[in-house]
């Protein structure tokens, strides 16, 4: 027993010299400590007892180790683990907490950056923190997948709409390419397995059994057929333009489009057609079979490897060159050329020319040559 006072902040400024300063302290039992200290202190002040005559023994402080504990969701897909950093004492190592959670029955889908994170964290943080983090989580059951049939040329699920670029960097804002086509022989898509899909496991490791895919027959559309050493494997029967449908394919021998404007591009193909509405001025037409129009040409070229139809009129320009006058529109055709009317055109066939009327055209080439009118 001493005749010197002794504070509070004394006593825990030597638990923290002599490294005891992240125990756990019992405040109440320090207060017990000092109240009686002082008790013992009037009497040695009033000589009732010799000063060095008493030692006073209380605990005030104890280690104690990390709390450990576990949180499991209620679909049971997600395990959350809960620490209380140590007051002084052990810590919480990663393997001691997946083991704990292995005797808890969480055995599946452990998140091992997770489990360190946390560990690591609480080793840092001021004693007692609770934290928390997901240690582990369930996966989901995959089913299997039908059927799935994938084109093997891109331009079958649709035309590329961008106009072309050369090596100088100029576009032509009408020319999106050819339209592509197909020969016969082509492959045109592939059919691939339906998939057994994956199993569910949540964290406590139950099963959930996938369901499998169904097998999905072809849809054969015109021009198609089977490959003869593979039955998930679509080709051409014919040439023509490939197009997708559901669960299949189908070959046209005919293109069809409604205008040929900007929007559309100019027409190229090897096959034949068929434009519905109107061919507008700049815009070509060139195709390796026949080609019909419903409405106007006021376009630059209409070029056919057969014949050329329009059930409307061809309205050209005339365009000075020189001495000499040169037309906006040119019609050519390997077969005949019908049309309705025609003026300010240039006109050229292997086969024949019929037109109801002729204004101002020329005609080169023709079965019938008929000059100037």
């Amino acid at each position: 027993m001493s005749a010197e006072a002794i504070t509070a902040e004394q006593v825990q400024q030597g638990l923290h010299d002599a490294g005891f300063g992240r125990c756990f302290f019992f405040q109440a039992q320090l207060d017990n400590l000092l109240a009686e200290y002082q008790q013992l202190q009037q009497k040695v002040k009033a000589m009732t007892l010799a000063a060095n005559s008493k030692e006073l023994r209380y605990p005030i402080a104890e280690k104690r180790p990390a709390q450990l504990s576990f949180e499991i969701a209620e679909d049971k897909m997600k395990a959350v683990a809960f620490i209380n950093a140590a007051w002084g004492g052990s810590p919480v190592s990663a393997n001691a907490l997946v083991k704990a959670a292995q005797d808890l029955g969480i055995v599946f889908g452990f998140s091992k950056e997770n489990i360190i994170r946390l560990v690591q964290e609480a080793s840092r943080v001021e004693p007692g923190t609770r934290l928390k983090a997901d240690i582990a989580f369930g996966r989901s059951v995959k089913h299997g997948l039908p059927s799935r049939f994938e084109p093997l040329l891109p331009e079958m699920v649709s035309r590329r709409k961008q106009p072309l670029v050369d090596s100088d960097a100029k576009a032509d804002l009408r020319d999106f390419g050819a339209i592509p086509a197909v020969s016969a022989g082509d492959q045109l898509m592939r059919r691939l397995p339906p998939t057994s899909g994956e199993p569910g496991f949540t964290v406590t490791g139950e099963k959930t059994e996938p369901l499998p895919g169904v097998s999905i027959e072809w849809q054969l559309g015109a021009g198609v057929g089977l490959a003869a050493d593979d039955d998930d494997l679509l080709i051409a029967s014919q040439d023509g333009l490939p197009r997708a449908i559901e669960n299949g394919a189908t070959v046209d021998d005919v293109f069809t489009v409604g205008q040929v404007d900007l929007t559309s591009g100019h027409i190229i193909f090897k096959g034949s057609v068929v434009v519905t509405g109107n061919v507008i001025a700049g815009m070509k037409v060139i195709a390796g079979g026949n080609v019909f129009i419903k409405g106007v040409v006021e376009g630059l070229l209409i070029e056919a490897g057969g014949d050329i139809t329009i059930g409307g009129s061809i309205i050209g320009h005339q365009i000075a060159a020189g001495a000499e006058h040169e037309y906006s529109t040119k019609i050519k055709a390997q077969g005949d050329i019908y049309c309705n009317m025609a003026q300010y055109s240039a006109i050229e066939c292997q086969g024949h020319l019929a037109c109801d009327q002729v204004f101002d055209a020329l005609c080169g080439g023709c079965a019938h040559r008929f000059g100037r009118y």
